[in-house]
């Protein structure tokens, strides 16, 4: 038998790894989860053991849960909940059972990355056959904690995530306090080489593959009224409900539209788009604040989003520069210097929706508190 304390994040990380890679049936146990929008690394590495997931116990107490990791759980079946009103489901466990040894990690802290503030953790580690009394203690544990849970129905999850919603401006007006955002809303890398795409059949590919992410993730789609600037209109509206924000597509005269908000779609009330992201047909136009653009070195192909926002008086491209964490660098045909760029989504990747729903949410609160800013 081995016993082990882990009191660092990178300690606890390895440990996580170590359990998800030895174990053939894997459950876990947590208060709360967040998988950064499917973009934290040790969440890919739990989509690539799914097979071995057996059970993921969550705690339903508040709202600190991510919608997007309980959606993607729930999809797997693996998800089961907890009801912990009272705050009083703190356990945190993960355990992984091979044939002639369990491993397991029990202590401290949700399955989330670790916090901004204070990463300060605290965990044991055990390896040891399944019938020691460290092995017994925790089959007894899990047994209860399988006997309090159940498996969420759809609606319970809807009513979540429309709670959820509810309270993202109480979120922002922490952030307008001067909180760190935790969350990445863009595609972040320095191995990023990005090439603008011109020619008119490699945009309408892209194109394709970006309405396909959007039908395929959408929770449902019905007609409603966009309110733009110069007027209204009434589109179809994808809604993803998981993620909080929606979506509507149009081919114009001249480009390919796509506008997003953040509000829950209700019919007879026009939705307010939050930001577009449209390309033109063929070749360059800066005047539209959405592209696509081809990495040079991995050949994978990104939406892209240039800063240029609208909407109140004093909401541009210098707001959003001004209050945007990160954006890369992008080679244009005939220009002399790279465009800045924010790099939103590689149409490829399984995390593609997540990734866009984080860039629409980002440019949601930068155009509430600039738009509060400037009313002072």
């Amino acid at each position: 038998m081995a016993l082990r304390v882990l009191s660092t994040t990178d300690a606890l990380v390895a440990a996580l790894e170590e359990v998800l890679e030895r174990g053939s049936r894997v459950t876990i146990v947590a208060p709360w989860v967040d998988s950064r929008r499917g973009t934290w690394p040790l969440w890919q590495k739990l989509r690539a053991a799914r097979d071995r997931i057996d059970r993921v116990y969550v705690a339903l107490e508040d709202l600190r849960s991510e919608p997007a990791a309980l959606a993607e759980l729930h999809a797997w079946g693996v998800l089961r909940w907890l009801p912990a009103v009272d705050a009083s489901m703190r356990v945190s466990l993960v355990r992984g059972v091979e044939a002639e040894r369990h491993t397991t990690l029990v202590g401290t802290g949700p399955l989330a990355p670790a916090g901004l503030v204070a990463p300060i953790a605290g965990a044991v580690l055990h390896v040891g056959p399944p019938v020691d009394g460290f092995a017994l203690e925790i089959d007894g544990l899990l047994h209860r904690v399988a006997a309090a849970a159940k498996v969420p129905a759809k609606a319970s999850l809807d009513a979540y995530y429309a709670a959820f919603s509810e309270v993202k401006p109480l979120q922002d007006r922490i952030l307008a306090a001067g909180a760190p955002l935790g969350v990445s809303p863009a595609v972040e890398s320095s191995d990023l080489d990005l090439s603008l795409l011109t020619d008119p059949k490699e945009i309408a590919t892209a194109v394709g593959q970006l309405a396909a992410i959007m039908k395929a993730g959408a929770t449902s789609t019905d007609s409603h009224t966009l309110a733009f600037h110069g007027g209204r209109e009434d589109l179809p509206v994808a809604w993803f409900a998981p993620l909080g924000f929606w979506c509507a597509r149009k081919r114009l005269e001249d480009r390919h539209r796509h506008a997003f908000g953040v509000e829950v779609p209700t019919k007879g009330e026009p939705l307010s788009i939050a930001v577009e992201i449209n390309a033109p047909f063929s070749g360059i136009d800066r005047k539209v604040g959405g592209a696509f653009a081809r990495c040079r070195h991995s050949g994978h192909t990104y939406l892209v989003h240039r800063g240029r926002i609208g909407g109140a008086k004093g909401v541009g491209a210098e707001l959003f520069w001004s209050r945007f964490r990160g954006g890369v660098t992008m080679d244009e045909p005939g220009a002399a210097e790279r465009a800045r760029v924010v790099a939103v989504a590689r149409l490829d990747s399984t995390h593609a929706l997540a990734d866009i729903a984080g860039f629409v949410h980002e440019v949601a609160r930068i155009k509430r508190l600039g738009v509060k800013k400037k009313g002072r």
